[in-house]
């Protein structure tokens, strides 16, 4: 997508809000109806806070109240210095409550129960649940406070593909709560194409370019290590999710937007799943995937991988280091996951292209407490992250105390053991990454693995899946967990059976019908119509 200039920004947005003109505080509960004499207006604006004439962002120390995740691989800790340094800069003092990840959905609908438990800023890595409490009123407008976000907006007048950023935070009521996270893509949530590069180089092979020679290196694989299965991902049909626009542009198993022809559709009862069903069928009947390619446990397929009982796969572009580091600190210097081009499909509109999942639904969403002085405290505080400034300090902290500048590169500072700058530091942690430097994020990877990363963005569509992010209403949220689940719970199992040969293939027209039966085209019309009203 081109750059847009900030006045078709916030013209789209602008149109966004004209269309949904239903407020968050009109969607209080009846028992969240009473305002304190500072609640925010009715129309969702906060009045402007005063600027500040200091050299921090207030003049006053300012507390702010944050609730954020706390992930098991970086648990929150309160002593990282990272969060000093922001609160040296800005002057915020920060009364932090971080809950595990696996607790997180229960707290946050538990704090939602009342606007006297809200805290001023919640930091959410879905958008399912911050779709769900705006519909209900627990946020306030982004786009109805632009005139409190001065670095904001000239972040969307400055960066490429920033409307779509902002699109996608819609929630139901067509309304933006839920601040842009940017600056991850390079690395974060990204699938590539890998395959063992020492064993090809090895025995003379070659990467296969289409899924005729990914089936003829497989079997020569099979050949020369008897006991593998050459082509090995866990996950099953969601990774069959990554591979589908490899056979059409933007295809996928379940509901998805096709940017080429403008339209939906439903791609399990599609032809090009038939096809996919019939490669993977034969792929596992002939041992060269696992037997239990569709329900195999992360932890078993982990073994298999590095035990080099698998060779080929599409997997997290961080899966390099994973198994890299490990293989080689073992005695295993040669061994090597690398990117290669995606196999394509079949057919006429075949592509060398994967889904594309680097993307982040988290970040900021300011909460809806009444209290105007907190509200404007709040969006001044994500506003800064969005300046220079914020963007400086969140990506590499402070110099000399996380990282220095050697021969004019910047590298954080690690310690003795090596310990990652995120869990020494708690730089690019939950809260510290509403926009970063794409730079600092791949300096928490080898340089190996950000090599690898550069070169798998280009097999990336364009586009991503706008069912990753599409808004629903009440109504049509409620078709959704119903009708939708339904269909993909009964989709799920009968692709199975087909790969499994469980059910013969000549039973698929049979088989299309009976998701027909089911109300698909109705679902695919919610959809449609969904996706037509923000689009507007």
């Amino acid at each position: 997508m081109k750059k847009k200039s900030l006045l078709k920004c916030l013209a789209l947005a602008i149109a966004i809000v004209m269309i949904f003109s239903l407020t968050a505080c009109t969607t209080q509960k009846s028992g969240d109806n009473k305002q304190t004499t500072d609640a925010a207006p009715d129309n969702n604006q906060a009045t402007t806070a005063p600027e500040t004439k200091s050299g921090k962002l207030f003049d006053e120390p300012t507390e702010i109240k944050i609730v954020m995740g706390s992930h098991a691989s970086w648990p929150y800790n309160p002593d990282w210095v990272i969060w000093d340094i922001v609160e040296e800069a800005t002057n915020v003092k920060f009364n932090i409550e971080a809950i595990p990840n696996t607790e997180m959905a229960t707290k946050v609908n538990l704090m939602m129960a009342s606007r006297d438990q809200l805290p001023d800023l919640l930091h959410l890595i879905d958008k399912g649940t911050a779709d769900k409490h705006a519909i209900a009123g627990a946020f306030v407008s982004i786009m109805d406070n632009l005139d409190k976000l001065p670095n904001f907006k000239n972040w969307m007048d400055t960066t490429p593909d920033a409307e779509e950023y902002v699109v996608q935070r819609t929630a139901g009521d067509g309304k933006i709560y839920f601040f842009p996270t940017y600056g991850l893509h390079t690395i974060n949530n990204m699938r590539a194409w890998m395959y063992r590069k020492d064993i090809f180089e090895k025995h003379g092979l070659t990467p296969p370019k289409d899924i005729d020679e990914l089936y003829e290196v497989a079997k020569k694989l099979k050949e020369l290590y008897p006991d593998s299965y050459p082509l090995a991902f866990r996950t099953g049909l969601s990774q069959l999710q990554v591979m589908a626009p490899s056979w059409r542009p933007y295809f996928d198993l379940y509901g998805y937007y096709d940017f080429n022809t403008g339209k939906w559709g439903y791609g399990a009862i599609e032809d090009t799943m038939k096809e996919m069903v019939e490669f993977f069928k034969k792929m596992a009947e002939e041992g060269l995937m696992p037997p239990d390619f569709l329900t195999i446990e992360t932890n078993s397929w982990q073994e298999l991988v590095a035990s080099s009982k698998g060779f080929m796969m599409p997997e997290y572009i961080v899966r390099i280091d994973f198994f890299n580091l490990p293989a080689r600190a073992a005695g295993e210097k040669d061994y090597t996951w690398a990117v290669m081009e995606p196999p394509k499909g079949m057919g006429p509109n075949a592509q060398n292209k994967l889904r594309k999942t680097n993307f982040e639904f988290s970040g900021y969403l300011v909460c809806n407490t009444g209290k105007n002085e907190r509200i404007n405290n709040a969006f001044k505080f994500v506003d800064w992250m969005y300046s220079p400034e914020g963007k400086e300090i969140l990506s590499w902290g402070k110099e000399g105390v996380t990282y220095e500048v050697v021969n004019g590169k910047k590298q954080f500072i690690l310690d003795d053991k090596g310990t990652p700058a995120r869990n020494l530091y708690g730089i690019g942690t939950y809260g510290l990454y509403q926009v970063v430097d794409p730079e600092s994020n791949e300096a928490l990877y080898t340089e190996e693995n950000v090599i690898e990363a550069r070169k798998a963005i280009n097999y990336i569509e364009d586009r991503a899946n706008p069912l990753h992010w599409l808004p629903l209403d009440e109504a049509e949220t409620e078709i959704q967990s119903q009708l939708g689940n339904t269909i993909k719970t009964y989709v799920d199992e009968q692709l199975s059976k087909f790969m499994l040969g469980q059910r013969p293939l000549s039973e698929w027209d049979a088989y299309v019908q009976e998701v027909k039966a089911l109300g698909v085209d109705d679902l695919v019309k919610m959809y449609e119509n969904a996706y037509n009203r923000i689009m507007k």
